[in-house]
């Protein structure tokens, strides 16, 4: 079976949303007046700095070579709203809270943007054939990585 995306092209939105990530984890340390927060969040950033090397990593080295292709601009626009709608982030809402010093809030908003990241690469696997499935599924485990990270920092804030 052929899938309507190609495990390069779910590399590709994921090494995007890492970038959005590292920018809203970056413009939350920021707003923080909170040095905890602010370190927390500059931390945050680059995990996702590193996610992104990751999987530009997994994506240079899936198994079969894989045929690198730029998203159009309608395809770019689709995902864009796919994004949008299951990885939404309120950045303003998370800056007033991290300028407020309001860390466990802004960790529940990291960690409801992981999960988001999470269903939506879940929701993804039925998009890509059986074969990029399982490049799917690393990203998949990167991102519950990262959520079990962010419970464990909130955690350890009680």
């Amino acid at each position: 079976m052929t899938g309507i995306f190609k495990a390069d092209d779910v590399f590709q939105m994921a090494m995007h949303l890492e970038q959005v990530g590292q920018s809203f984890y970056q413009d939350i340390a920021q707003a923080a007046s909170v040095q905890e927060v602010a370190e927390l969040c500059t931390r945050l950033a680059a995990m996702e700095a590193e996610h992104y090397k990751l999987f530009q990593r997994m994506r240079e080295e899936m198994v079969r070579p894989i045929e690198i292709r730029h998203l159009g601009v309608d395809e770019r626009a689709f995902i864009d709203a796919l994004l949008a709608d299951k990885v939404a982030l309120d950045i303003e809402q998370a800056k007033q809270l991290a300028a407020q010093g309001k860390l466990a809030p802004v960790l529940d908003m990291a960690i409801q943007m992981e999960k988001d990241s999470v269903l939506f690469y879940s929701g993804m696997l039925s998009a890509v054939s059986e074969t990029d499935a399982e490049s799917i599924n690393k990203i998949i485990a990167e991102e519950k990585s990262h959520v079990r990270e962010l419970v464990s920092a909130k955690q350890d804030l009680k």
